[in-house]
């Protein structure tokens, strides 16, 4: 549950780009998924969800990721940047 594939994109990630909620609800309450696991460039789901064009959808990703579970909005990749 707490590693990447191949395109470094974790099963959290890719449940919510499917907007499939229940799936990440279940990831990270019954298999303590992290929310803050970085790629191999260092990036978090919230900045991973941060590069998108902003949309409803981009925003409603934000509202699930940092309102409901404290996802951490402070990490920088591996150049430093935020």
């Amino acid at each position: 549950v707490n590693g990447v594939n191949y395109v470094q994109m974790s099963c959290l990630r890719i449940g919510l780009l499917k907007g499939n909620y229940g799936i990440c609800d279940y990831l990270l309450n019954e298999h303590n998924a992290n929310m803050n696991l970085k790629t191999a460039d260092g990036l978090t789901i919230v900045m991973h969800t941060m590069k998108s064009t902003l949309s409803k959808t981009v925003l409603q990703q934000l509202e699930y990721l940092v309102i409901q579970y404290n996802a951490d909005c402070t990490g920088t990749d591996k150049n430093g940047r935020n």
